[in-house]
């Protein structure tokens, strides 16, 4: 499992959520699972942006996740360790 931490973004209705290792996401491999998760989901090559349950997120290469939509930790770590498990599960990600 991929170890993060979940920190509150100043000022905004957004949560970072931030692997502890390093590791490198296939963008094409988590836009086709989120789709498969249930996510509405846009590949824009940089980051996927996808949606659920009126949560944004935006998942960058490097593992970072933002979520937009709420201030919840809680819900912002569930939602982040849903992508990761995801990720996890269909080799879309890799230590570095």
């Amino acid at each position: 499992m991929i170890k993060y931490k979940v920190a509150q973004l100043c000022q905004q209705d957004a949560l970072s959520i931030i692997p502890i290792e390093k590791i490198a996401v296939d963008m094409e491999k988590t836009t086709e699972h989120l789709i498969k998760n249930g996510f509405l989901t846009e590949n824009q090559t940089v980051m996927v942006t996808a949606s659920k349950d009126k949560v944004i997120v935006s998942i960058y290469k490097n593992g970072r996740i933002l979520v937009s939509g709420t201030t919840s930790k809680e819900a912002a770590e569930k939602i982040g360790r849903e992508i990761y498990e995801i990720q996890e599960q269909k080799d879309a990600c890799t230590s570095k």
